[in-house]
Order: structure tokens, then sequence, then C-alpha cells
């Protein structure tokens, strides 16, 4: 099997790249690794409207190759795909996860930074030998962001060193876990783990009697970070969000992955569930370079994108 990367990138759209990144860079310490106008090839492959001015920014931490946001914003911008998350139970890219050395003293640097709270720091367990510190709130385009502190498993959980980690993992919301499970495991990933949650329906907000299936998936053989977490609302059926998820509204409108052979990841998202959109094309990614790359949708439709460097 052709080698695929953990996450690369989380493409955000976002109403103004300067609030947005200073939100960033403030609260989590992120650099700026690379910012311009969107050319009409890069147009062509993140689905900004014909006649659409957008601009980009690539924040990260320097020297990590994965985890980055690309912060993509259109004149004028549109509203956010997940409206004001009425309807959580939906399926798409829901969330982005960033871990933090302790959240209980961060939540404060989050909310003053410019976040909109939703739930305050929660303990909670998530197996034995592993507990969390959770929090989520809005970021200043509306994303839902979920940051933590995690104790246990220092084999997936490293060291932050007293900064904020790269972009850990991003939640999707799924119509069947089962199916989405089989999906990004033929993607390489395996499970980190598998469970039901009955026990923190104040903190996600749930109706009695509704249980979250959560998956987590990762690739050990990697790193910890760009993780992908697979939720279904057992018991409450969605819509895709997917469809909405494109330039120019807000929100998480795609992850990126890299991948050996291009032509190979596309066949592997046919084969399970997903779809390709068109052939691949020859861009120079920010904050990547010369790259062969498409757009896929997968079973739930959330938007991937995936890439092979090379030269143009």
């Amino acid at each position: 099997m052709s080698r695929i990367s953990e996450i690369a990138f989380a493409t955000l759209g976002v109403r103004d790249l300067r609030t947005t990144t200073t939100f960033y860079r403030d609260v989590f310490d992120y650099e700026q690794l690379a910012s311009g106008a969107v050319d009409p090839e890069l147009a062509a492959l993140w689905q900004v409207p014909s006649g659409t001015t957008a601009r980009y920014a690539v924040l990260g931490r320097r020297g990590a190759p994965r985890g980055r946001l690309r912060l993509l914003a259109c004149e004028p911008p549109g509203e956010h795909a997940w409206g004001s998350y009425e309807r959580y139970f939906d399926y798409g890219h829901y969330a982005i996860n960033i871990r933090v050395p302790d959240i209980r003293s961060h939540w404060t640097r989050i909310i003053g930074g410019g976040a909109k709270p939703k739930s305050g720091p929660t303990h909670w367990v998530v197996e034995a030998g592993m507990e969390a510190w959770d929090s989520l709130s809005w970021d200043p385009d509306g994303t839902l962001l979920d940051s933590y502190t995690v104790t246990g498993r220092p084999d997936v959980f490293q060291d932050l060193q007293g900064h904020a980690s790269e972009l850990e993992t991003v939640a999707i919301h799924v119509g069947d876990a089962d199916r989405a499970k089989r999906f990004y495991v033929a993607l390489g990933y395996s499970t980190f783990f598998d469970r039901r949650i009955d026990d923190l329906g104040a903190f996600f907000h749930l109706p009695d009697g509704v249980v979250l299936r959560d998956v987590n998936l990762y690739k050990p053989e990697c790193s910890g970070i760009g993780r992908i977490e697979i939720v279904q609302y057992e018991g409450l059926l969605g819509n895709p969000v997917g469809p909405l998820a494109r330039p120019p509204r807000r929100g998480i409108l795609s992850i990126s992955f890299e991948c050996e052979h291009l032509e190979s990841a596309a066949a592997i998202v046919c084969e399970h569930g997903g779809s390709v959109a068109g052939a691949p094309v020859e861009v120079d990614l920010p904050a990547v370079g010369a790259v062969r790359a498409l757009s896929a949708t997968a079973p739930d439709g959330e938007v991937l994108e995936f890439y092979e460097r090379g030269p143009r």
C-alpha cells in the first residue's frame, strides 16, 4: 500500500486573515509559515468559486511537517457551514483539537484571545491509565475548538515542553461510525480507542438517552498528531454538512494528506465509499512546494485533499 501521512493540514474558512492569524498566534504560539493570494490553480483545487478573490495563510509550529492550519479568506466571506452548531449531530468536519500543557490555566488565554466559551475545562477518564481535562469553545470565526490536557499514554501524548501541540486531531461527525472507521483504516490509520460515552452528556449538551460513539484513530508509526476522531450520536439522525463546507463559507473546509502515490490514494478512496473530484492537478502548494494534488470526498461528505510531491 502507498504510504499516506497523518493529517498534514486542516483548511479553515475564515472571515478575516489577520484576526484569525492573531488568535492562533497569541493563544497557541503558532507561526505564520506562508501567506498570499490564491492563484487560479489553487482556486480550482480548493473549490473557490469563479470570480471570488481569496487569500490564504498557513500557520503551525516551525519545523513540524504535519498538523498545520491553512486559513482561507474569501471576499466577501460566507456564512459558517455549521451555522451556530445547533445541529451538532449532523455529519462532517466538526472541530479542531489542540492539546495544551494545562487547560485549566490556558482556558483564560483562549477566552481572552477572542474565543467564545461552550464548555469549560471538565475532567473525564478516557480509559484505564489515561485521563483528560477537556474544554470546548468557538474560535473568532465560530469554528469549534477542542482544547485539552491529557495524562497517561506518553507513547502517544509526548511531552509538550511548555507549549501547545500542533493540530492534534480533527473530529468528524458521521452517520455510521463503523463505515467511517473502515474508510480511514483503509487510509492507513489504526485504532487508538473505540468506546461509547454515556457520562458526559452535560459537557456535550446531549439530550437524555443519547450515547456518543467515539473512535480515535492514529498512525503510531508516524506521530501522535494528525489523528482522526470519529463521532456518532447513536439515536440521532443527521444530514451531511459537507456540501455546504465549500468556499466562501467559514468553518473546516477540508483536511489534507501527503501520499507517495496519488493514484493509489484515489483508488483507496473510491474502493471504500468515497469519490474523487476530477483529475490530479499540478500546483505550488503553500508551505509545501510543487505537488500533484486532487480533491476527494469521504463517505459522509467531508472533503479531503491528497498531494504527492514532485516537479511541476
